[in-house]
């Protein structure tokens, strides 16, 4: 039975996919990763597949290429997907005035949903008043 070239890269990649989350769900974030590699290898790239990218990289404490990521995902994709986990990457490598930026503000767009990120972002830089009037929001 033949099937297209398309067809059989679409079943892979979300065959993939999928073992990518399994593995990501179970800590297992070097097998996650490298089931999404082979994922967008295919030539497939999506939110998703990039998402979760980003995550194994963040969870391997992997920073820099979890940040990589994710600016690629704010650039690229609808509703700021890399924000939040690009502020979590700046916090733990020691920027958080970067952090609460690309947290905050993004292309004039308004802040996003209340976060325990941008909490930490305010406290670390001793912005105690501010920490605790976001808190009480």
């Amino acid at each position: 039975m033949f099937v297209p070239a398309r067809v059989r890269q679409i079943i892979h990649t979300s065959i993939k996919k999928k073992q990518a989350k399994r593995h990501f769900d179970s800590c297992r974030w070097e097998q996650a990763l490298a089931c999404v590699e082979s994922a967008l290898e295919s030539g497939e790239v999506s939110g998703a597949l990039l998402r979760l990218k980003a995550d194994s990289l963040f969870e391997m404490h992997r920073y820099d290429a979890a940040a990589r990521v994710y600016r690629h995902l704010n650039a690229n994709f609808p509703k700021r997907q890399g924000a939040v986990g690009l502020s979590r990457c700046l916090l733990e490598m020691g920027d958080a005035a970067q952090a609460e930026i690309v947290y905050t503000v993004t292309d004039g767009e308004p802040r996003l949903r209340w976060s325990p990120v941008l909490l930490d972002a305010l406290q670390a830089q001793d912005k105690i008043r501010e920490s605790y009037l976001y808190y009480r929001e």
